[in-house]
Formats: structure tokens, C-alpha cells, sequence
């Protein structure tokens, strides 16, 4: 099992592999070729295309978990009726955006003076954007197999096409057109590859019985599924715009960069969380709660030594290394104090992101994503009213703020769900749990 769990770690690794690469490679290119101003409206076309992205209310994710919940209770039935539902919706949803862009282009509404027919660059980016969103149901049956690596490997596949129209076009001297028109190919041939990949490998079963009350059941879970992005989004996004307005830009960039080298150590335990959370989907599926409590607790000590180890390293080594990664005036050096509360951030993040997968799995993510708008929102605030007055230390004391929260109330609705429902008997299994460790360490010695 564990093994499995590190080979989806080395799959999902190759997508953060691939982020990197367009961020430091790509962009460069485009600016190149196209030049900044070009370029620059390109970015808000896609930052549009992500805006539009949102209306897809989590119907891929909500969808997911429900075929593997169904697969684990061998209602095959019922996961390909789920299948089928949720591609009905995100066509629906598809269509609505699409009449959505049209009438917008109609208004006159979307106009840029570079990019010529923006409103066809828009539709296009839409349109791959949702021809990849009507695979994600799939990949319900390859979590519940356990071959969720081999699916992520796929996924890679994709980026790489992507990757490639992104290089090679604009190096042909073709412009934004193109480049969307390339994103639409690739995704409708990985997308119809993906179907008739998965429809060989597990024998998908064509079912649709119609049901209102099914698709009414995919939107309430779907939205809860949603809420991730909007905290995310005011985590994330919110306090560039309060340092912009209350510093400068230059401090934008400061803090983009140093919240960029600080996570490093989030995104391991994030990829620790994402391929673990595929594990629990198919345990809770079949109802092996007692092994899902042991496997969080093995892995929350995992991803403690981990965040511990990384936090130790960014207070020892973290401002050395950064003044060489970034060079920066010295009225711009960063606060000693900003790199201990980024470290105690990363600690306490390491608490949360894992028994975060819980409600996940269990497709219970209303209360866990609203907890997250709620803390996100109180960051941002806590940010506001102090940044004027101890600079870039009040967004960090700010994201600390939310991390804290998230530990304090994340793990403790994750336990009550899987049946430990006080702090005292989480401790104690959590004891069990680490001298059993311990023992198994010794006799491998």
C-alpha cells in the first residue's frame, strides 16, 4: 500500500515538475516572441478563463468521490448512472458558459486592442478547459483500482501537450489564435484517449436511469467542493491587492517571491495529502474506518518530521539562500522575524492539509471548505489592519493566523467523522500509533 502511495507521489511530483517548467522556460518565450504588452493581454484572457472555470461548481471532484463510493459498495450501476449525470451537467454548464461568452462579445464586452477576436481565443481556452473537466469523473474508477499513479501519469501526458503548443507556436511566430485553437486539439484527443483508456481497463457499464434528485445531490456537493477555491482565492489573491494599495508593487513582488521559496515545503506534504487521500476514498468506500485512522495518524507523523525538518531549514538556511535567489536592496531585506512565522506556518500546515482529506474522501466538504472562507476572510483582515504598521510581517503573521486555525478545527471535525471524538482518545491512539512506529523501525534495524 505504501509503496502504492509513493509511486502516486512520483506521478503527481511530474505535474509540479511541469508548473515549474512553464513557469521558469515558458514565459519567457512568450514575452520573446510576442512581446510584454501582447503578452500581458494574454494573461487576462486567461485569467478570465479561470474566472469562467469556477462556474463549474466541483461537479468533477463531488462526481469522483461518488463513483468510488459506489464501486467500494459494488453498486457499478449506480457509479456509471453518477458518470453519466455528471457529464450531462458539465456539457449543460458548458453550453451556458459558452452563450455566456457570445453574449458578452455581442455587448461589447470583451475587448483588447492586441489580441484580435479575443472572444474566439476565450471560447477556445473555455472549451479545452472543459473538455479536460469531463475526465475527471473517470477518474473515479482508477482510485477506487488503485491505480490513481497510472491515471496522473496520464494527466502528465496532457500538460506535456500543452507544454509543447505553448513553446513551439509563438517560436513559429503564430499568436494567441493558435495557441488556443492547439490547447482545444490536444485536450479532445488526451480526453477521448482518457474515455477509451478507461472504458478498456475497467469495462464501463453504460447506465442512465434519469433522476432529479441525483442531480440535485452532485450541485449541494459540488459547491461545498467549490468553497476551496473561493478561500483559496482570498488567501492567496486578496493581500497582493492589500500590499499593492498599502505599500507598493514592489513589495508585491517581494512577498510573491518569498512565499513562492518558502513553500517548498508545503507542496511535499501536499503531494503526501493528495496521494493519501486517494487511499482513504477507497477504504471509507469499503468501510475500513479503523485502517483509514491508522494510516492518518502513520502519515501525520510523516508529515510532522517533514514540516519540522523543513521549518528548521528555512529559519537556518531560508535568508541566505534567498538574498542569492533573489537579489534585493537592502531597505528591502526580509525581517528576521517573517522567516520564524513563515517556519511555525509550515508546522502548523502539516497538521491541517492531511486530516483534510478526510471529509474529502467521506464527500462531506461543506463544512471543512466554509471554515476555510471564514479564516481566509479573518487572514485578510488581520493583514489590513496591521500592515501598515509592521509591513510584510503582518501577511505573514496573517497567513500564520489562518494556518493556526485551520489546526486547531480541521483535525478535530476529521476525528469526530471517523469516530474519535475527544482529544484524549486521539492521544492515545496517536501514542499507540508512534510506539508502534518506533517498533517497527527497531526490528528493521
Amino acid at each position: 500500500m505504501f509503496k502504492r502511495i509513493a509511486s502516486i507521489v512520483v506521478a503527481l511530483s511530474g505535474g509540479r515538475i511541469l508548473t515549474l517548467l512553464r513557469n521558469v522556460f515558458v514565459i519567457p518565450i512568450l514575452v520573446s516572441t510576442w512581446g510584454l504588452p501582447y503578452y500581458g493581454e494574454w494573461v487576462l484572457i486567461s485569467s478570465l478563463t479561470s474566472i469562467l472555470a469556477m462556474t463549474n461548481i466541483g461537479l468533477g471532484t463531488a462526481s469522483q468521490i461518488f463513483i468510488v463510493k459506489f464501486l467500494g459498495r459494488k453498486q457499478t450501476d449506480k457509479a456509471s448512472n453518477i458518470l453519466t449525470h455528471s457529464t450531462l451537467l458539465i456539457t449543460g454548464l458548458f453550453l451556458a458558459v459558452t452563450l455566456l461568452i457570445l453574449l458578452a462579445h455581442f455587448l461589447g464586452l470583451i475587448h483588447f486592442q492586441l489580441i484580435k477576436q479575443s472572444h474566439l481565443v476565450l471560447l477556445l481556452l473555455t472549451t479545452a478547459y472543459f473538455l479536460n473537466l469531463l475526465t475527471k469523473p473517470l477518474r473515479g474508477y482508477w482510485v477506487y483500482h488503485g491505480k490513481y499513479n497510472l491515471s496522473a501519469k496520464y494527466d502528465n501526458l496532457q500538460g506535456i501537450g500543452e507544454l509543447l503548443c505553448l513553446t513551439i507556436i509563438p517560436i513559429l511566430g503564430l499568436q494567441a489564435l493558435w495557441v488556443a485553437f492547439s490547447s482545444v486539439i490536444v485536450n479532445l484527443l488526451w480526453s477521448a484517449w482518457y474515455f477509451y483508456r478507461t472504458k478498456n481497463v475497467f469495462d464501463l457499464n453504460h447506465v442512465f436511469i434519469s433522476d432529479p434528485k441525483l442531480f440535485k445531490v452532485i450541485i449541494n456537493k459540488g459547491i461545498g467542493f467549490q468553497f476551496s477555491a473561493l478561500w483559496q482565492a482570498i488567501l492567496y489573491q486578496i493581500p497582493l491587492w492589500i500590499i499593492s494599495i498599502t505599500l507598493s508593487s514592489v513589495y508585491v513582488g517581494l512577498w510573491g517571491s518569498l512565499r513562492a521559496f518558502t513553500r517548498v515545503g508545503n507542496q511535499i506534504i501536499e503531494l503526501i495529502s493528495l496521494a493519501i487521500g486517494s487511499e482513504f476514498q477507497i477504504l471509507i468506500s469499503q468501510r475500513r474506518f479503523e485502517k483509514v485512522i491508522s494510516i492518518m495518524l502513520a502519515i501525520i507523523q510523516i508529515s510532522l518530521m517533514v514540516s519540522i525538518s523543513a521549518a528548521i531549514g528555512l529559519w537556518l538556511l531560508g535568508p541566505a539562500v534567498y538574498r542569492h535567489w533573489i537579489i534585493v536592496a537592502p531597505a528591502f531585506e526580509i525581517d528576521r522575524y517573517i522567516w520564524l512565522v513563515m517556519g511555525m506556518g509550515l508546522i502548523f500546515f502539516s497538521i491541517w492539509r492531511i486530516t483534510f482529506e478526510i471529509p474529502v474522501a467521506l464527500n462531506r466538504p461543506w463544512k471543512i471548505n466554509f471554515l476555510g472562507v471564514v479564516f481566509s476572510t479573518l487572514s485578510c483582515l488581520f493583514t489590513y489592519f496591521t500592515i501598515s504598521k509592521i509591513g510584510l510581517l503582518g501577511v505573514a503573521i496573517g497567513t500564520l493566523l489562518f494556518d493556526f486555525l485551520m489546526a486547531v478545527f480541521i483535525p478535530r471535525y476529521s476525528f469526530k467523522l471517523l469516530g474519535i471524538k475527544s482529544l484524549t482518545n486521539f492521544r492515545i491512539r496517536f501514542g499507540e500509533s508512534l510506539l508502534e512506529f518506533r517498533t517497527r523501525t527497531i526490528r528493521r534495524r
